[in-house]
Parts: structure tokens; C-alpha cells; sequence
């Protein structure tokens, strides 16, 4: 039977927090999607852009694109740690558990960044962008 995206969003996770220093410097707050209001900068959030499956004879591959931005008040530092997150992003060896997917990649295949005010009127620097990962998992 297929799977769904859950063992591959929780391996992402997992290879983000794997990064010591990443960690370390955002005080282990990974958010998806959103962060609570309260709280402080810098932080990382992750949420799945999109999964489209392609199915072949015996098959199927799940493409799933995340986006993963790192938020801080210093720009500086926000470069930084979005240079950590491409490092922890780039080929890692993904622990998809027993879903019985097998990794083809994950990589980032986009970079994006924004600068906005918070709710506060303060400048913050969103650096990220869309990382890929491919898995297969066979059906038959």
C-alpha cells in the first residue's frame, strides 16, 4: 500500500534537529507553518508546499516539496542559519522509519528570502527556500 507524506515530513525534521549547531542556535524551535506569538527570533519553520505522486507499473514515487525558512531579526544571523539548514538538507541520509519508502534525494531546489515587519514594527529576514525529497516505494 502507499504511503502518505507523514514519515517524510518527520524525517525532515528529524535531519534538521540532527544538525547540532542549527539546534544549538535557534533553541530548538522548528514550527511547522507557524510559530506561537510569543516566540523569540531566530527560529525555523518547515510546512509541504506540495506532494504529487507519479505511479508506475509496480510503484509509485512521492515528490514531496517543502518550504523551509529560517526567521531572525538580524540579517547576518539569518544568512547564517539558512547556510546550516542547506547544509543539513543537502543528501542526508533520511530515516523514513518502516514506511517502506526508499529515498531517491532531498536538496533544496529553490532559494527565497523576504524582509518584513512583525507585529511590533521590527525588521525580520525570512532566508530559505524549497527543498525536495524524492522517495519510491514499490506497491506491488
Amino acid at each position: 500500500m502507499p504511503t502518505g507524506i507523514a514519515p517524510v515530513k518527520q524525517a525532515l525534521v528529524k535531519a534538521l534537529r540532527a544538525n547540532a549547531a542549527l539546534k544549538a542556535a535557534v533553541s530548538n524551535e522548528f514550527h511547522e507553518a507557524v510559530a506561537p506569538a510569543d516566540v523569540d527570533y531566530p527560529y525555523v519553520i518547515y510546512q509541504v508546499h506540495s506532494a504529487p505522486r507519479d505511479r508506475y507499473w509496480g510503484g509509485e514515487t512521492l515528490r514531496v516539496t517543502f518550504d523551509v525558512f529560517v526567521l531572525s531579526d538580524d540579517q547576518v544571523e539569518a544568512h547564517n542559519l539558512d547556510q546550516l539548514v542547506l547544509e543539513a538538507l543537502t543528501e542526508p541520509v533520511l530515516d523514513l522509519g518502516t514506511s517502506g519508502q526508499r529515498q531517491l534525494f532531498c536538496r533544496r531546489t529553490m532559494d527565497l528570502s523576504s524582509v518584513d515587519l512583525d507585529s511590533a514594527g521590527q525588521k525580520v529576514y525570512q532566508m530559505g527556500g524549497l527543498h525536495e525529497v524524492w522517495t519510491d516505494q514499490t506497491t506491488a
